[in-house]
């Protein structure tokens, strides 16, 4: 279940970057993305999942930029 564009547009990455999360789809389901470390938080029954522990960290980890 996808949320709603205007809670998406509230919600942050809970690592110290705090930055902005988009939302996405990754093998058919809609997950949270943060926009500066690339971490991966699923949301469940409708409910984003943002505890550092259950997220998948980017490709280099939890709250770390990914180079361009």
């Amino acid at each position: 279940m996808a949320l709603d564009p205007d809670l998406v547009a509230l919600l942050a990455c809970p690592s110290d970057d705090h930055a902005p999360l988009s939302q996405q789809t990754r093998d058919g389901a809609p997950v949270l993305v943060c926009t500066y470390c690339e971490s991966v938080f699923r949301i469940e029954d409708g409910v984003p999942v943002l505890l550092l522990d259950d997220a998948e960290p980017g490709p280099r980890g939890l709250g770390n930029p990914v180079s361009a």
